[in-house]
């Protein structure tokens, strides 16, 4: 203890807080009573009537009143009784403002690569931890965080501890904070409103695994996630990589699987596309060959019909030659023509005209008229 202090064990009565800021209680023992006085900030313990603590501080004299006063520094909890009461206290005020609210509670991530554990090297939670760890996930890192669990200097060791780790969300996946049982005394640094508001700070998920199952603290009501034991936290976090091998084994062989189905369906779907497109081919073939056919047949009933045409029409031209005034005259026939150009088809008219052409096919001779 700092020089000028002492310690006093007794019973806590009267206690009051004025302005949310100052506290004032008497601790007695028997018949014997003595003032105590602190600032709220400086109590590190939940205190009410009748507890049991033991307390360091300095003493004075206000001289107005000439009443001795003990000046609190820091706080203990003594007996059973009162560390119960102080946990009662204590959960009351953090589930108030929120602190266990499982809404705000992370989950885990399913496969963690980077752990940090918080506790005692010495402590069997320590070995307990790192065996089952390492056997469930051989390939995660795990970063051992030495703290002390127990005693007055343990408080700051965890609280440091979790603030460092809980404030580096780019190194660690998450947090472990472990120790063995033991009894409420001894588990009583996870029950201090210090732990607990590092805890409810942390920004990555924090596994808390005091004590045995049947301990539960308040570190383990504010954390994501409670394991029952150390080698409960390992199973918790860590998935078990021959089942995952397993897991990996079996998903391999229905993905083959199912890779066959699909090659074997795909098989069957592109021999009936091929049949269908065959059948297909055929009939276009024999489609086309059809309007070949036809096309054909067309051709050659349009030759016949041009043909016929050709015949026609050389017909025609062959009579329409035969027809013209100078293929009859070649046959030996000439006409009469008069002077004014006009056709003279008979003798009486011949017989009128004085002068006329007579005209061969092969020209024409002037002829005198003879009454």
């Amino acid at each position: 203890m700092p020089p000028g202090t002492f310690e006093i064990e007794g019973e806590v009565s009267s206690y009051s807080v004025s302005a949310n800021k100052w506290v004032r209680f008497d601790l007695k023992d028997g018949d014997a009573l003595v003032g105590c006085f602190a600032s709220v900030w400086q109590l590190n313990e939940q205190i009410a009537d009748g507890m049991k603590i033991a307390v360091i501080g300095y003493g004075s004299i206000y001289a107005r009143f000439g009443k001795f006063t003990l000046n609190i520094q820091s706080v203990r909890l003594s007996g059973e009784g009162s560390l119960k009461r102080a946990f009662e206290l204590l959960k009351k005020k953090l589930e108030v403002e929120g602190l266990f609210d499982s809404a705000r509670k992370r989950a885990l991530p399913q496969f963690p690569a980077r752990v940090a554990l918080v506790t005692s090297r010495d402590a069997a939670a320590f070995t307990d931890f790192l065996r089952v760890s390492s056997t469930r996930w051989p390939a995660a890192e795990i970063f051992h965080m030495h703290v002390g669990v127990q005693g007055d200097a343990a408080v700051a060791d965890v609280v440091s501890a979790i603030t460092s780790v809980g404030s580096q969300p780019d190194q660690f996946d998450l947090m472990v904070v472990t120790r063995g049982g033991g009894s409420l005394e001894d588990l009583h640094v996870f029950n201090t409103e210090a732990v607990a508001r590092a805890c409810f700070a942390s920004r990555i998920p924090v596994v808390s695994a005091i004590g045995h199952e049947r301990d539960v603290t308040i570190l383990d009501l504010v954390a994501d996630v409670r394991a029952a034991t150390p080698s409960n936290a390992a199973e918790i976090i860590f998935p078990d990589q021959d089942e995952i091998k397993a897991l990996i084994r079996q998903m391999a062989i229905t993905q083959t699987r199912a890779v066959d189905r699909r090659i074997a369906y795909e098989r069957a779907r592109t021999a009936l596309i091929t049949r269908a497109a065959d059948q297909w081919i055929g009939s276009l073939t024999q489609k086309t060959q059809f309007a070949r056919q036809r096309l054909v047949a067309h051709g050659e009933r349009l030759t016949q019909r041009v043909t016929s045409r050709r015949e026609s029409v050389v017909s025609a031209v062959r009579l329409l030659k035969s027809l013209h005034p100078q293929e009859i005259l070649k046959r030996g026939y000439s006409y009469t023509r008069a002077a004014d150009g006009a056709i003279i088809g008979t003798a009486a008219a011949l017989r009128t005209r004085k002068h006329a052409t007579q005209v061969y096919h092969d020209g024409e001779v002037t002829i005198e008229a003879t009454i």
